[in-house]
């Protein structure tokens, strides 16, 4: 059985660089769903919620299934709903030990992030919006929940390591 980490959270908490150095340190594969998204060239497919949402769910299944086969742990970041996160993280683990994670930080910290990114990648107002979203939704038990605002990298993945 392999290990599968499954993240969401509002953009600038992480997601990215988190799961990226944790399939770096095991040798595995971070699917970075995002970028899978952003790689839609039809901008309404790319923003439309139910159809979105619902096509990446299936990629990353495929991906999943491929990668497991492979023996690789895999990280798995996304702004995923409560909804999509239950559907993978209930799929996920017929391949191996899964632990889904929502990753956190203050407000201000967010918004430092934010303006660290290249000025095409900045969401600006949308990291509030997204944070308001994601706090008014009714999330499973088994979501982990790690506040990123004062830890380095490595106590991230400390935390994370020590779930599984």
């Amino acid at each position: 059985m392999i290990d599968i980490l499954l993240t969401t959270g509002t953009c600038g908490v992480g997601k990215s660089t988190t799961t990226l150095a944790w399939a770096n340190l095991r040798k595995g594969v971070c699917l970075e769903v995002d970028e899978l998204r952003c790689s839609i060239r039809d901008k309404e497919f790319r923003r439309s919620n139910n159809y979105q949402e619902d096509f990446m769910l299936e990629l990353v299944k495929s991906n999943i299934k491929l990668y497991s086969k492979l023996n690789k742990a895999i990280a798995i970041d996304y702004v995923w709903t409560p909804r999509s996160l239950d559907a993978l993280h209930h799929y996920s683990s017929s391949f191996g030990n899964v632990k889904s994670i929502w990753l956190k930080c203050e407000s201000k910290e967010n918004m430092n992030r934010d303006n660290l990114r290249p000025e095409s990648r900045r969401m600006g107002a949308r990291v509030a919006e997204l944070r308001v979203e994601l706090e008014n939704y009714e999330w499973p038990d088994y979501l982990n929940h790690i506040d990123t605002t004062n830890l380095s990298l490595e106590s991230v993945i400390n935390k994370i390591n020590e779930l599984f």
